[in-house]
């Protein structure tokens, strides 16, 4: 089972934000990408994440990405659905984004 939080619920967030070494979308100055909102996605009530997403204020996706293994285990669609953001502000993985608007529209 995957568990969804947004950053602005999380207690002590840097802790989580440091595991992120495996992300190649993670910005760190979140203002200046535009991000007003980011989600973690964990396995079931462990303290890794997993996945996670950052949304701009226009409520479109900036990014998402998903840790090597956690892959089709339902964790992009945790994201999603606890965002109730499926469209992508630059649409980099047409099939991705075709499959969830099948889901989401």
């Amino acid at each position: 089972m995957i568990n969804v939080y947004e950053l602005s619920e999380i207690e002590s967030p840097d802790k989580y934000i440091q595991q992120l070494s495996w992300s190649n979308l993670w910005y760190e100055d979140l203002n200046e990408a535009r991000v007003s909102k980011v989600f973690f996605a964990f396995e079931d009530d462990g303290d890794e994440v997993v996945a996670f997403q950052t949304v701009s204020s226009d409520d479109l996706c900036v990014a998402i990405e998903t840790k090597d293994g956690f892959t089709g285990k339902g964790a992009a669609r945790s994201l999603i659905e606890e965002s109730n953001c499926w469209k992508p502000e630059r649409n980099e993985c047409p099939d991705f984004w075709a499959h969830i608007a099948e889901d989401f529209e």
